[in-house]
């Protein structure tokens, strides 16, 4: 399956890389970079191994699944053929 990153998604990774390199440092951007890829490699080979966030339950949305990174938050769709990374942000950093 094919993970495809949403204009929304990568303009997250952007502003969650401004932040971490403004707050901490060059390293910090880069260790969990590091851990989101391998989170993405996961959902990539597993894409139900992601539970599904407690605010889209009462929606039945069941396409819809999370998969949390450290303080980092990935939400993704599941089609047919693609996941739709929709966000991944860190509470509070954007």
């Amino acid at each position: 399956m094919r993970v495809v990153f949403t204009e929304s998604a990568e303009q997250d990774l952007q502003d969650l890389r401004r932040y971490l390199l403004k707050r901490f440092d060059r390293q910090t951007w880069q260790k969990s970079y590091r851990k989101i890829r391998e989170a993405v490699g996961t959902i990539q080979a597993f894409p139900q191994s992601g539970s599904q966030p407690d605010e889209l339950l009462d929606l039945n949305l069941a396409r819809y699944r999370q998969v949390v990174v450290g303080m980092n938050r990935i939400i993704y769709e599941i089609s047919s053929e693609n996941l739709y990374s929709i966000s991944c942000a860190t509470p509070g950093a954007i």
